[in-house]
């Protein structure tokens, strides 16, 4: 075969621009420092990066979860150490043990000194609130899904009304003694009090967290009633659970006598907002078993609903409700439960009510409880609508406006999601740590004390006295100061036993929010071990993905001198060539 000079030359080149393109290669390795720089130069590389890159920026994001979900626990965990772990002064819970303790241990008489003890209670109470209004970037960690509610409200809600629904179960029934005080003469309801010593009994309540309050300065009064039947004394025939609530019709005309049709006064509203009152299990309004036994042959079992009556500590009849009743003591938020009611309790009791312009301190609805909010009424027995929502038709088809409901899930925990398949809970929830039994547990038992009135001789002077049962000189002296030590021994008796009873339940209180506590601390050793993990799986996936992409500038500069010195080898023998063509063409 012939070889001609031209067939050498283009051989040549070829061979040169091949040593160039290499060159070229391993110089925009060195200069870039990476393997590869597109990935047509080698998709094998190319994927493997992909899914490097994609795993860090996993990775990434999850250590930002971590850091926001540790801030948020962080700040849970400064509340949980105030409120059950404390400093050297203890927590705030264990000083509200701590007076209920030595409240207990005073002596008969010396009612002032626990009552400074109370003082001091409902300070650490005030302490609570600001512990759980405790926020993280603006939102309120203690607050389950409503991150934008305090759970204890930081104001006076004038302008809202509320339709709750609470369910108590055994465990929420306290058995105690009532204390009242009635003045003489009214032996013939209860024995034995001609001179009016203070009557106490064993009674079974239920303590809600709200109650009605009066008035105060510019603070319209709070109110709390359970459906239009409420009734203000025990010879009213009660409320049974049959009425629906009612609004005030806004074309009636007061100087035209009330016409069912032509005038109504009052217009049913729709089903759309609950009704108020006692129900059972079953969401009907609750009914107990009577038994009439007055023929012992032939006892008689009777289903009857459970009647709510409205009264106030004061009455005759506040704390000896009927069998099948249940006394709504409105000005100390406690319900008395009849012996029928108490004994058929097992499955417990859901109350639903309706309770305007909350005040600061109170818990709120919206965290608390399953709630309707509605707009503000003009009076204490009836729910305002404003006139534009009872326009013909919108009664039949739509519920109310500005009347909203409000369901809690007790499952309101916020998760974030730390490694792939791991959501962890990063909140607390308000009713786990000072639920609203504790908070009534509290509030009522602050008001009983406040509200025992003690004692007065000049009063005694009167009934003991000449105008009275006679007594005079020394002898009056002696029975004012055996009556007074007397009532003494009751108040002492009754109060220290209600104490005593709000030591076991904060005890039970105090576990549950411990537990939370313990709850909350397991979670964030949890998040300590994964944002270990993920360092430790961010330096494995960087290592991956430097060996994958980064060039080894050693072996890179290794190479670069060979391929500069064969590309320099190749010129000079492809110079050569040249001369020794150019000499045989001459």
């Amino acid at each position: 075969m012939r070889v001609t000079n031209f067939m050498i030359h283009n051989n040549s080149l070829n061979n040169i621009h091949r040593n160039m393109r290499n060159l070229a290669r391993i110089y925009e390795q060195t200069t870039s420092q990476k393997n590869i720089v597109r990935p047509s130069q080698d998709p094998l590389i190319a994927s493997r990066s992909l899914r490097f890159r994609t795993q860090l920026s996993n990775i990434e994001q999850f250590q930002q979860n971590v850091e926001s979900g540790n801030a948020w626990m962080n700040v849970t965990e400064a509340s949980f150490f105030n409120l059950v772990r404390g400093d050297a002064n203890g927590s705030i819970f264990s000083g509200i043990q701590d007076r209920l303790l030595a409240a207990a241990n005073r002596p008969v008489g010396a009612l002032d000194d626990i009552l400074v003890y109370f003082t001091e209670i409902e300070n650490l109470m005030r302490q609570i609130g600001l512990e759980m209004n405790q926020t993280y970037a603006g939102r309120f960690v203690f607050a389950g899904w409503r991150t934008d509610q305090p759970p204890v409200l930081m104001r006076d809600m004038n302008d809202e009304s509320h339709v709750i629904t609470q369910h108590f179960n055994v465990r929420d029934i306290e058995h105690t003694y009532s204390f009242q005080r009635f003045p003489g003469g009214q032996g013939a309801v209860y024995p034995a009090n001609e001179v009016g010593l203070p009557y106490h009994r064993r009674v079974a309540i239920l303590k809600l967290p709200f109650r009605q309050s009066p008035a105060d300065g510019n603070r319209p009064a709070t109110g709390l009633t359970f459906g239009m039947g409420d009734t203000p004394a025990a010879n009213v025939p009660p409320w049974t659970g049959e009425h629906s609530l009612m609004v005030r019709n806004p074309q009636f005309d007061p100087d035209i006598p009330p016409d069912p049709i032509t005038n109504p006064e009052y217009i049913d509203l729709p089903n759309e907002v609950p009704r108020l009152g006692v129900f059972g299990p079953d969401g009907e309004p609750l009914e107990v078993t009577i038994i009439d036994d007055s023929d012992p042959n032939n006892p008689i079992e009777t289903e009857v609903p459970v009647r709510m009556i409205r009264l106030n500590s004061s009455d005759i009849y506040a704390f000896r409700p009927d069998p099948d009743a249940i006394h709504y003591i409105y000005d100390t938020g406690e319900l008395v439960l009849g012996s029928a009611v108490v004994e058929q309790f097992e499955d417990g009791i859901t109350f639903r009510y309706q309770v305007d312009n909350l005040r600061e301190g109170d818990l709120n609805p919206f965290v608390y409880f399953d709630t309707w909010s509605t707009v503000q009424r003009v009076n204490p027995t009836v729910p305002h609508i404003p006139n534009a929502a009872l326009a013909p038709g919108n009664l039949q088809n739509a519920p109310p406006p500005n009347s909203h409901h409000w369901p809690r899930d007790p499952r309101q925990q916020i998760f974030y999601e730390f490694n792939v398949g791991s959501p962890i809970q990063v909140n607390s929830l308000a009713w786990e740590v000072y639920s609203a039994n504790m908070f009534a547990d509290l509030r009522r038992l602050m008001e009983f004390a406040n509200n025992i009135n003690r004692p007065d001789r000049r009063e005694l002077a009167q009934i003991y006295g000449p105008g009275g049962r006679g007594y005079t000189g020394d002898a009056l002296e002696d029975a004012i100061t055996r009556h007074i030590s007397d009532e003494n021994a009751i108040i002492h008796s009754v109060l220290h036993n209600r104490i005593n009873n709000m030591i076991r339940l904060m005890d039970e209180h105090v576990v549950d929010a411990a537990r939370e506590h313990t709850s909350l601390g397991v979670r964030m050793r949890r998040v300590e071990m994964i944002q270990m993990r993920l360092e430790q799986d961010e330096g494995n996936i960087t290592k991956l993905k430097s060996e994958n992409e980064d060039v080894d500038m050693v072996a890179a500069l290794t190479r670069q001198s060979i391929a500069e010195a064969s590309f320099q080898g190749a010129l000079r023998v492809i110079a050569t060539s040249i001369e020794l063509s150019l000499v045989q063409f001459v």
